[in-house]
């Protein structure tokens, strides 16, 4: 069992341990960050849609925001409260909108904030805005919200399938290689082998995040399964290996 002990003192074993340990901790905080964008995004838009409900009865904004701040509890109160505070200084709503996206770090709500600013310009009224926004395009964020959770799974089989199973059957054809007779496992075929496990883990996991539309994510883990397709290689080729 030297193997194992030389795995861990492998320098290529230590490069990927010590990226992993630099580059989990950013990928847990985007993963975070993005968790709880899609929360702030789900909240603002009830928060929205009961403003325009209060709108089309003939209420103020800020008035309208009030009465949520009244009736509603949770992360719908505190956007609700967070945007009053905003319009009682004499920020607009478009603007107040836009002061939150870049806080909260959101696309969407940038988006939002910029169709409400062009088309209150173009002399439309917020209600019929937030009508259109209701009925255009947030379907279309609800729905790729959906598609990317019906890739989730098929994105984590992608990310597996590039960091254990490509180095279990690469680690067991080399290990029969370096017991047989021909005595093929040289050096350098093992080097080219080893570096092509872990270009298949780093594109597997690249392709992962491009599927299920988390590219940064799946940057941040990369190193992560590199290390867990590096690892799965020595350990599969060295147990078989007599």
């Amino acid at each position: 069992m030297l193997w194992l002990v030389d795995l861990f003192l492998d320098p290529v074993m230590v490069t990927l341990l010590i990226m992993t340990g630099v580059s989990l901790p950013i990928f847990i905080l985007a993963s975070n960050r993005r968790r709880k964008a899609e929360r702030l995004e789900i909240s603002f838009a009830t928060v929205l849609r009961q403003v325009s409900d209060r709108l089309k009865a003939g209420v103020e904004v800020n008035t309208a925001l009030a009465d949520i701040v009244e009736t509603r509890s949770g992360l719908t109160q505190i956007i609700a409260s967070q945007l009053l505070q905003r319009l009682k200084t004499g920020t607009n709503m478009q603007t107040a909108i836009e002061e939150y996206s870049v806080e909260t770090e959101s696309i969407v709500l940038s988006r939002i904030s910029s169709i409400i600013g062009l088309s209150t310009k173009a002399g439309a009224s917020l209600s019929d805005v937030l009508d259109r926004i209701f009925e255009e395009i947030w379907p279309l964020y609800l729905l790729s919200t959906a598609r990317r959770e019906k890739t989730k799974g098929q994105s984590f089989l992608i990310q597996i399938g590039g960091a254990t199973f490509i180095p279990i059957v690469v680690g067991l054809l080399f290990a029969n290689f370096a017991r047989g007779p021909v005595r093929m496992a040289t050096p350098e075929l093992m080097t080219a082998i080893a570096l092509f496990t872990l270009a298949c883990a780093a594109l597997s996991t690249i392709m992962s995040g491009v599927i299920s539309a988390r590219v940064k994510e799946a940057m941040a883990v990369t190193p992560s399964y590199m290390l867990l397709s590096y690892a799965v290689f020595q350990l599969s080729m060295n147990m078989f290996v007599l």
